[in-house]
């Protein structure tokens, strides 16, 4: 006779709520038609966006497009899709396409005046910062270190475009002088420089203000991160403003 075999008890976790979960069960592979619906939402979102940011062109005068040129919208977009995923392949993916479909969207219906770049730069450039934006906000979901950083970096970009963006603009430029020495002479009248400015400085701001609260790793990490993760962009950006800025009369 042959040995019986008796069953073995799949190892089981019991969480706070008592609800008894196997930890071997697998979730189930994603087919086709749930990448279909995936990718279909990251396409309408980008659209979406892209579509929202060039007609934001109309909010200022030619010298105060900020929110139409702002990365803040299409940022938080990406970090988002990202953070939503249920694992990093799916974040990587579906937030690359959303920039994508957000460039497209932009350029078709107008794209920006001036030198703002062209579509091929861009969509070339969303290969490294589609994937970084959607690994970021997935990593910005997790609770130790790593989210904690994540959310430092998604934090700091918004926080230091919304500093740039308050700073550095001059009348008649898109980046324009006299740069940070314009500091002492904010203009908070938007009758004289435009919504779409401080439209998008205080995006950026609320934008990097609820990360930092969501964040579940240790804020401390989140707070000490910030203040590189802000200079960065500040500087990366008055020096991105200084190559493609033109007059914009």
């Amino acid at each position: 006779m042959g040995r019986s075999r008796l069953p073995i008890a799949a190892p089981t976790v019991r969480w706070p709520n008592g609800r008894v979960v196997s930890t071997s069960a697998q979730s189930p592979p994603h087919g086709a038609a749930w990448w279909a619906r995936r990718l279909a939402l990251s396409l309408a979102l980008g659209v979406l966006v892209g579509i929202a940011t060039q007609r934001a062109i109309a909010l200022g005068p030619a010298a105060n497009e900020a929110f139409a040129r702002s990365t803040g919208p299409w940022a938080v977009l990406a970090a988002v899709i990202g953070r939503r995923a249920p694992n990093i392949r799916a974040a990587v993916i579906s937030a690359t396409i959303a920039l994508w479909s957000a460039t497209v969207a932009f350029y078709a219906v107008g794209g920006p005046p001036g030198n703002g770049g062209t579509p091929g730069l861009w969509l070339a450039a969303i290969v490294i910062i589609g994937p970084a934006l959607g690994w970021l906000g997935k990593t910005s979901a997790t609770t130790g270190s790593a989210g904690s950083l994540a959310v430092g970096v998604i934090a700091g970009w918004l926080i230091g475009e919304a500093l740039h963006n308050a700073l550095t603009y001059g009348a008649g430029h898109w980046y324009g002088a006299p740069s940070y020495s314009g500091a002492v002479g904010w203009h908070f009248a938007l009758a004289q420089h435009g919504a779409s400015r401080w439209l998008s400085v205080t995006f950026d701001a609320v934008a990097a203000a609820c990360w930092v609260v969501a964040a579940r790793g240790p804020k401390r990490i989140v707070a000490a991160t910030l203040i590189p993760m802000t200079a960065a962009p500040a500087v990366s950006l008055t020096a991105a403003g200084l190559l493609l800025s033109s007059p914009l009369h």
